[in-house]
């Protein structure tokens, strides 16, 4: 079955105060938890694209587009 977009956040506590993702990831709070799942939606919208021709990379936070521009070598 498909997983639930948002799962209990509740029954994700893992040892330590770590909270976990089906992915493996481990994250130190539940609102990260929450923030990170957006990552696993397909229908989330990535209105961000990189500019240079050939680079397919698109992110849904402006900062994450404006980190990849200064850190990649077009």
């Amino acid at each position: 079955s498909a997983p639930q977009p948002y799962p209990d956040l509740q029954q994700q506590a893992a040892p330590l105060g770590r909270f976990l993702c089906h992915c493996g990831r481990s994250l130190t709070t539940a609102w990260n938890l929450k923030s990170h799942m957006k990552c696993h939606d397909p229908n989330r919208v990535k209105p961000y694209h990189c500019p240079h021709r050939g680079c397919f990379y698109s992110s849904d936070r402006k900062n994450d587009l404006q980190r990849h521009m200064t850190s990649c070598s077009h």
